[in-house]
């Protein structure tokens, strides 16, 4: 399991050649609306686990994060 973060995430992204485009698609938003999300870590739990489908990763969420 990984804590998801901006740096954990773009790292995971890098390391398994998963562009922001993929991201998008994967979860059915603009690109433009990506990388915010990225950027400030604000995902849904759907998202999350879109995020973990697509990177083939668990992902920790901290409370309050």
């Amino acid at each position: 399991m990984v804590e998801l973060t901006p740096n954990n995430l773009r790292y995971l992204m890098k390391e398994k050649g998963v562009k922001v485009i993929d991201v998008a698609d994967a979860l059915n938003i603009s690109l433009e609306s990506t990388y915010p999300k990225i950027r400030e870590n604000r995902f849904s739990i759907e998202q999350v686990r879109q995020l973990g489908r697509l990177l083939n990763e668990d992902f920790i969420i901290k409370k309050g994060d």
